[in-house]
This record gives C-alpha cells, structure tokens and sequence, in this order.
C-alpha cells in the first residue's frame, strides 16, 4: 500500500513570486508545486524549468492535482507573466 503524504502551502499574498522562480504563486498552486521553494522536489532543477520540459515538479510518482475538477497541468497555456489561462 502507497503511503498517503498530506501537506499544505503557504505563499506570501504581497507578492506574486514568493521563491523567486519566475512563476506565479497561482501556477504553482495549479501545478501542485511549492510557492515558497524554487525547486519543490529537491532534484536542483528549478520549477519553472520543469514545468517547461513538463518534468514531475513535485518528485511525487502519480497524476498532477485536479482543480475545480480540471486537470491543472498540461491544459491551457501560461502567459509570460506566468499567469495560467484554463
């Protein structure tokens, strides 16, 4: 049986990049990755490159988050401010 990991993230509302990554504190929330840490699964590849590459930002084997009953990665596109467009 797969062990279940519940965690929660916070993000500094001032600010639109908290960690500084080049992306949106929103398209991390949607991409389930860490606002507050610049490389989320600790392989010293950072976020938005991941994201990019469409590489598992999370470290975590399985399917990205579904928000609002949407699959969040991979729909829509992420305008050059790295606001995300569902």
């Amino acid at each position: 049986m797969e062990a279940v990991v519940n965690y929660s993230v916070t993000s500094n509302p001032k600010v639109k990049d908290t960690d500084g990554d080049t992306l949106s504190d929103f398209s991390e929330f949607l991409n389930g990755s860490d606002p507050r840490n610049g490389d989320t699964d600790g392989d010293t590849i950072n976020d938005s490159n991941e994201i990019l590459f469409k590489s598992n930002v999370t470290g975590i084997e399985g399917s990205p988050p579904r928000i609002g009953g949407r699959d969040a990665p991979g729909k829509g596109f992420m305008n050059a401010k790295g606001v995300w467009h569902l």
